[in-house]
């Protein structure tokens, strides 16, 4: 579990995913963890991103072709910008498991890029730990 994606909301992450991410972190260093790839946009990435960053992580962002929403945060690597379902699949491909911080219930959000992201991960049978807004923790494919 060398290797952390994340995809999360564009609106800021709650207090409690902020905790709750942040200790995620901090175990996965300790399991080994060393890379954070994340999809350089506001909001959550951003946020997600410098917490990886502080930590040590080698952050490597994976942004979207649309400059608009794009945090353009100061990554250690950066690849090229590509549309949002080709970098989403990106960062689901280089990654050994994925943490999701979503805004809510994908079936209230079908169409959202975290929940399109965490799709594409459960098809890849990925790690995936959600971390809802209320800083409840849910491991899937977690085996």
């Amino acid at each position: 579990m060398n290797s952390i994606g994340f995809t999360g909301t564009q609106t800021h992450l709650t207090c409690q995913q902020h905790t709750a991410l942040q200790v995620a972190l901090e175990r996965a260093i300790f399991a080994g963890g060393e890379n954070f790839h994340h999809g350089d946009c506001k909001g959550a990435d951003a946020a997600a991103a410098k917490i990886a960053k502080e930590l040590g992580l080698h952050v490597v962002g994976h942004p979207p072709d649309n400059p608009q929403k794009r945090a353009f945060f100061k990554s250690d690597d950066t690849w090229p910008e590509k549309p949002y379902r080709d970098r989403n699949a990106d960062i689901v491909g280089c990654a050994d498991w994925l943490i999701a911080c979503p805004r809510g219930a994908e079936a209230k959000l079908p169409y959202s890029g975290t929940w399109m992201t965490v799709r594409m991960a459960r098809k890849l049978k990925r790690p995936i730990l959600i971390i809802w807004p209320d800083g409840r923790k849910e491991w899937e494919n977690a085996g």
